[in-house]
């Protein structure tokens, strides 16, 4: 039987070199980690202050035709529910990293920096910090706005008849009367 023999000089300078670059290959995740802190840190700072931004230049051949919405609509929506349509910068609860996530993903993809968000959320929850059911827009020009994300899903469906008594003055007064 041939055995081959081993040169343990040798296999210490492998193993030496294989530790060298596993180090090396920590060092680089935890740049990327900390890259990854820092732009997500820049992406809340971004929510939290208010923009003068008008439109985001997005690519629209990446954008989901189904998350794009007209100021109009965006408004009937707002006015059925008696939801709000205002700057994240005035919404009180903390916004979810699963929406940050996806604001960095969108930046990646267009290759843009966003900004002027907008949130459509009960009026409670500019005023509150524990209520749900925001959305979170961007604008894109023209009065139209992107859906970036939507979080909460506790909304009764009943909303839109509760809150029809104070939108309609005709109502109200047949139900005082």
């Amino acid at each position: 039987m041939l055995i081959n023999k081993v040169n343990l000089e040798k296999e210490l300078i492998s193993e030496r070199k294989k530790f060298k670059s596993q180090i090396a290959i920590l060092e680089e995740v935890k740049e990327i980690f900390e890259k990854n802190e820092l732009d997500r840190n820049k992406i809340k700072q971004a929510l939290q202050e208010k923009s003068s931004t008008k439109i985001n230049q997005l690519k629209f051949d990446l954008l989901e035709t189904d998350k794009i919405f007209h100021l109009e609509q965006i408004k009937k929506i707002c006015i059925d529910y008696r939801f709000r349509f205002l700057d994240s910068s005035i919404f009180k609860n903390e916004i979810p990293e699963e929406a940050i996530s996806k604001i960095t993903e969108l930046e990646k993809k267009h290759d843009t920096k966003l900004e002027g968000f907008k949130i459509v959320a009960p009026s409670k929850a500019f005023l509150l910090e524990n209520y749900d059911d925001p959305l979170l827009f961007i604008p894109i020009g023209n009065d139209y706005f992107y859906l970036i994300h939507q979080w909460g899903n506790d909304m009764n469906s009943l909303r839109k008849w509760i809150v029809k008594p104070i939108k309609i003055l005709e109502v109200l007064y047949c139900l005082v009367f």
